[in-house]
């Protein structure tokens, strides 16, 4: 499939060298976008953000069949690997086609051209041949003031939703403009997540990751009743190892197997709910444990704490690792601490699950690319930090 995108770009007609692009309303052959950037360059210094997306747009049209891309460093060091453009091509297809996307309509960028989601966001734009509204990337939606139209397509953080839920818990008018929105970056808050599940279009969180070139699968929250599993896009399936990480299988996009560090529970070969990574699994009294799903359990007393904060697995003679609430920022009074323990005790899936202490750092660590860094926070907590 691959080899047949470079030479007719998904059925098109045309190579994917000859596709142009439609910016902020103005069609551009490829000549003429790469003139535009040239110009623009000339003529003024280019704010970063603009600067990466006209990066990215002279690589894709440039000789080169391949394209860098950035590791996002969630669970180990950035890297950079290369992509073939055809490929990315046909992730762009498989989106386009799982949605249902076809013929004219804008689509939204609100994410940094630097890394793969606003990259794929560009390349999605060129093969459905979709007019494409960039905005400078903001960490919240309202900074960004987007324009009120109708979007057929959209991709934006949690980070950036979750400013517009706590300001319109009840009109939810700024995300129904878009007809279709892929959630991805991180995993969303329950209380996102429920205020993302009454959307009347179409709102999906997705998987993937840089080495798949964006998403590969896409739970969908909204319209009601939202999913519980995540759907493969088309041309793609699992299966799982021993330790029930999952497998992936895109020949489309990968020269062989994807070898991942998430738990999963797959319900066929298309379909799984994620548990976890397994390089967070804490092990306690001989009980394994997945952090991400304690910390979802505890939001509801959380969020009243308004404090960031995280589960991880303190070393203990009696237990191997004892669950630990990790709070960012000072330490809280004897009082509270066992008040906050008792509350938290209140909502856990089990008396197991739950915190048993409560310590703190000064300070969460993230990656570049905006996600939460938990080795380098437990590290730092370990450090005195």
């Amino acid at each position: 499939m691959a080899a047949l995108c470079s030479r007719t770009a998904l059925g098109t007609g045309k190579s994917l060298m000859q596709m142009g692009l439609s910016l902020n309303g103005i069609y551009y052959d490829p000549a003429a976008l790469i003139a535009l950037i040239s110009r623009e360059r000339e003529q003024t210094k280019l704010p970063a953000w603009k600067n990466d997306i006209y990066q990215f747009l002279q690589a894709w049209y440039g000789p080169d069949e391949h394209i860098s891309l950035q590791t996002s460093g969630s669970t180990g060091p950035a890297q950079t690997i290369t992509a073939q453009k055809s490929r990315m091509a046909s992730s762009a297809r498989a989106t386009l086609d799982a949605l249902g996307i076809s013929g004219k309509g804008k689509a939204l960028l609100i994410l940094p051209a630097s890394h793969v989601a606003g990259k794929m966001m560009l390349v999605r734009a060129i093969i459905g041949g979709l007019d494409l509204i960039t905005l400078q990337p903001r960490l919240t939606w309202q900074a960004m003031n987007i324009p009120l139209q109708s979007y057929c397509l959209a991709a934006a953080t949690p980070s950036q939703l979750m400013g517009l839920m706590q300001t319109n818990k009840k009109n939810r008018g700024a995300v129904d403009q878009i007809k279709h929105l892929l959630v991805g970056g991180a995993a969303p808050s329950p209380a996102l997540e429920s205020w993302l599940c009454q959307c009347k279009n179409p709102v999906y969180l997705t998987y993937g990751m840089t080495e798949t070139l964006s998403h590969v699968a896409l739970r969908r929250l909204a319209p009601a009743p939202a999913r519980p599993y995540y759907q493969a896009l088309p041309g793609i399936h699992f299966e799982q190892n021993q330790e029930a990480c999952l497998i992936i299988h895109a020949p489309a996009l990968c020269d062989g197997p994807l070898h991942t560090r998430d738990q999963v529970k797959l319900y066929t070969a298309t379909s799984f709910h994620w548990l976890g990574r397994l390089d967070f699994v804490i092990n306690s009294g001989g009980l394994k444990f997945h952090p991400e799903q304690i910390e979802a359990a505890l939001f509801p007393v959380m969020q009243k704490l308004k404090r960031r904060y995280m589960i991880v697995g303190i070393n203990d003679k009696q237990l191997g690792e004892c669950l630990t609430l990790l709070l960012e920022g000072q330490d809280l009074e004897e009082t509270a601490q066992t008040q906050l323990l008792n509350d938290c005790s209140k909502v856990s899936q089990s008396k197991y699950a739950c915190p048993r202490q409560i310590k703190t750092v000064s300070q969460f660590s993230m990656t570049d690319s905006g996600k939460l860094d938990r080795m380098r926070t437990l590290l730092a907590y370990h450090k005195g930090i």
